[in-house]
């Protein structure tokens, strides 16, 4: 049957209200469940009781496609829901992928897999991905969110009664086999209040139940009741009822024993851990039961449900599934110890600079009871590049899984045995690009019986800007602005940190060799107009910039023509460009499509003296790596120029426009030049700057 149309929908609610998801708490955006009140995130949709085959239909808004391609590819991520009911059980309907095998599954509560069906075989059909209508910001972009749609006979829940059973609704998305869930949105219980004709029932008679607690591989036996009860006015035909008891009680035909009432009749398959109780018809207000014993442990600590039961018939409504209260089994909390060593690598790097490091984690358990489903979650450093694309991992023993939009290593390590210590190797293979200390992961251990431990975190990589400790050339010609003839005799001098540091005399040509850092550079000849350049160097390479130095002009044209040149009004002024050149270190995965920088912001300060130029400027580049996104950086800096002059009680009035912007890629360096233009002058009260003709070309 194909999918309801957009009106038939049920809006899955919270609270009475449609469901809500913000945007961009997960990444990447394909997991990213998004909604408002009127546009909600989530629906659902059952078939109604006239139609045969009935199936039941979900729907979740995401923030961005979750298909590789058009074909029915996803990416290898897994989408879902939760079917909560009874005491801590649910159906988990998800698709999923597991090594690039995309399959539609049904889980029962116990994790048995009832339902699988190749994605390949029902793309279009069973699930689909279409436009949502909406643009939810993916990052910083909006763009196109997306429905995605999937469905499931009702029948492949094992007789689940989705008209009559009170359940509710998790939708969520996670990496495979959702060993992490990464994004989830629960709701209201559906069918508070419908009761079925025809009553499931069930009575545990012996064995242990919550409050009561067990120990770890007891041996226990329970025995219950299942009772089927007829309240309507006609003949029950055809009854069935499927108990599933629970797989981890390892349960063989031994263990169990099936007493029915009656004609009926039942048998266990050991295989699914199941008792089918064949009942055929039941008359109106006739009641059978069902009397099981079995007989088993629980390997693990926790809380257990040892079964459930639905009921089908073939004129009746689904009832079910039904469940006892559960068993507690001790958790004897034992105690689990986690360090981690860096054994090899280098301590001290500069960013961008590729290279290996290898970081051992140990778990361990310190005390003397058995530690049941001990897991390590290793947080990889979000600064550190892998030039193969992923870490490469050696566990001595259990199973590792790698989650690479949040860098996370997830080491499944099982049950240990006190004082049994495990070991993961974890090499890195790239390069840092963040400057600091930098941690290549941090650790945190957990086990169903134990505290988790605390953070550990590795000794640490100083990472040095990828300029440190380099000398950096910046040169150019030296040339009169109208008439570019190069200039002989021109002193030049060096700046920092308000402090003068070198003066040099250069003819036609200047060459400094500077560290890193921010410089006032101030070109004076006689006749002209001083002129500053403020290179603002954090990069590798050598900047190349021509100065143009404006000749003083005898005024002798009207005040009108130019009245910003006119020298018993103008006290000072300042003309220069400040040359900003950067790195940023970039995955070299990113597909770069464009960039940009913006003065946010610009103000000045006079004191002793020196005017300081304090701006910042918005640096945004926006690149493509398993979707759009957008880097930010908002950098603040100041230059600090001498004045020659009395300027008290003067007023500054000045201009700026970013004159030039570019980039340059090389591999895992984006290099970003960027000319700002200023011109200020200090000027008597009352005086008003415009651009004079001599402006014109300089």
């Amino acid at each position: 049957m194909p999918f309801p149309s957009d009106s038939n929908w049920i809006v899955y609610t919270e609270n009475g209200l449609p469901i809500t998801a913000v945007p961009n708490n997960v990444n990447p955006c394909s997991t990213d469940i998004v909604g408002d009140l009127l546009n909600p995130a989530a629906y659902y949709y059952i078939d109604p009781e006239t139609e045969t085959d009935r199936e039941v239909c979900f729907r979740m808004r995401i923030n961005e496609t979750p298909l590789k391609s058009q074909s029915g590819e996803f990416k290898e991520f897994a989408w879902g829901v939760f079917i909560n009911f009874g005491v801590n059980l649910k159906y988990t309907f998800t698709i999923d992928v597991s090594g690039g095998n995309y399959r539609l599954l049904i889980k029962n509560p116990f994790g048995v897999i009832i339902y699988s069906v190749p994605v390949s075989t029902i793309f279009g059909t069973d699930i689909r991905v279409i436009k949502a209508n909406t643009k939810f910001p993916c990052a910083k972009t909006p763009d196109d969110d997306y429905f995605l749609d999937f469905k499931a006979p009702i029948s492949a829940f094992e007789g689940f009664n989705f008209d009559t059973t009170v359940f509710s609704l998790c939708y969520f998305t996670s990496t495979q086999n959702q060993v992490l869930i990464k994004d989830i949105i629960c709701g209201d219980e559906i069918n508070k209040s419908v009761e079925p004709e025809v009553m499931l029932t069930k009575e545990v008679t012996e064995g242990p139940l919550y409050p009561e607690c067990i120990e770890p591989e007891q041996e226990k036996t329970w025995k219950y009741t299942l009772t089927v009860t007829n309240n309507s006015a006609s003949t029950a035909e055809g009854l069935v009822v499927k108990d599933i008891i629970n797989a981890e009680l390892g349960l063989e035909d031994s263990d169990v024993t099936l007493t029915p009432s009656g004609t009926t009749t039942a048998d266990f398959d050991d295989e699914t851990s199941t008792v089918t109780w064949d009942i055929g018809d039941l008359g109106p207000g006739n009641s059978v039961t069902l009397d099981v014993e079995i007989t088993g442990s629980f390997k693990y600590p926790g809380f257990k449900i040892i079964n459930f039961a639905t009921l089908t018939g073939d004129n009746i409504k689904p009832v079910g599934p039904v469940s006892d209260i559960g068993v507690c089994v001790n958790e004897e909390m034992g105690e689990i110890e986690i360090t981690k060593t860096l054994t090899d690598g280098p301590t001290e790097i500069n960013a961008c600079t590729k290279d290996n490091w290898t970081v051992e984690i140990k778990v361990k358990n310190t005390s003397t009871v058995k530690v049941y489903g001990v897991k390590v979650v290793d947080k990889l450093n979000e600064y550190f590049i892998f030039t193969g694309g992923v870490p490469i991992y050696t566990p001595s023993i259990g199973t590792v899984f790698y989650d690479s939009p949040t860098s996370t290593l997830v080491w499944e390590v099982g049950d240990l045995e006190p004082d049994q210590e495990e070991t993961l190797i974890v090499q890195f293979n790239g390069y840092f690009i963040m400057t600091g200390l930098q941690y290549l992961d941090e650790a945190q251990a957990s086990a169903l019986n134990a505290e988790t431990t605390d953070i550990v975190r590795d000794e640490g990589v100083l990472v040095k800007a990828a300029y440190d400790n380099k000398l950096i050339n910046i040169s150019g010609k030296i040339m009169d602005c109208k008439t570019k003839e190069l200039l002989q005799d021109v002193t030049v001098k060096v700046y920092k940190d308000c402090s003068l540091i070198k003066t040099e005399i250069f003819d036609e040509e200047y060459s400094l060799n500077l560290l890193a850092g921010v410089y006032t550079i101030i070109f004076e000849k006689d006749g002209y107009y001083r002129k500053f350049i403020a290179p603002i160097i954090y990069t590798d390479e050598y900047i190349k910039y021509d100065i143009k130095l404006l000749k003083r002009k005898s005024v002798t044209d009207s005040i009108e023509e130019n009245l910003d040149l006119y020298v018993d009004r103008i006290v000072e002024r300042i003309d220069g460009n400040i040359l900003l050149n950067q790195i940023v270190c970039l995955h070299e995965k990113f597909d770069l499509e464009c960039g940009s920088d913006v003065i946010d912001s610009f103000e000045y300060k006079v004191f002793d003296n020196k005017i300081i130029l304090k701006f910042a400027i918005e640096k945004n580049i926006i690149y493509k790596y398993e979707g759009k996104d957008m880097m930010i950086n908002l950098l603040e800096h100041q230059i600090c120029y001498p004045l020659e002059e009395d300027v008290c009680d003067r007023q500054f009035k000045y201009k700026y426009i970013i004159k030039e912007f570019k980039f340059c890629r090389d591999l895992s360096k984006l290099y970003n030049f960027c000319d700002i233009e200023f011109k200020g002058f200090f000027v008597e009260p009352m005086d008003i700057i415009i651009q004079g003709e001599a402006e014109k070309d300089c």
